[in-house]
C-alpha cells in the first residue's frame, strides 16, 4: 500500500484558490478577491487578481508582534470587504 504524504497547507491553500476564483467569478469585476487560512495558530492572507494569487508570509498567532499584525490585517481586511 502506497502512503500519500499529505501537506495540510497546501490543501488549505487549494480550498482558498478554488473559494476566491469562485467569488471571482461571481462578482464579475475587476476588484481583488481577499482571504485567509490558518492551521493550527498559523495565518496566512491572499490577494486574488485576475490570475495573480498571492500569498502573505506566515504569521504566528502564539508570537506576540506577529499576533498584533494578524489583529490589524483582519481589520484591515473587514474594512476592505464592508468598502466593496
Amino acid at each position: 500500500m502506497n502512503k500519500i504524504k499529505v501537506d495540510l497547507a497546501e490543501i488549505a491553500q487549494v480550498f482558498d484558490i478554488n473559494d476566491q476564483t469562485t467569488c471571482q467569478h461571481v462578482n464579475k469585476d475587476s476588484k481583488p478577491i481577499y482571504g485567509s487560512y490558518l492551521l493550527g495558530t498559523s495565518w496566512r492572507f491572499t490577494t486574488l487578481l485576475g490570475n495573480d494569487y498571492c500569498v502573505s508570509r506566515k504569521f504566528e498567532a502564539a508570537n506576540e508582534n506577529d499576533f498584533l499584525k494578524i489583529v490589524a490585517m483582519l481589520r484591515k481586511l473587514k474594512a476592505l470587504i464592508i468598502n466593496r
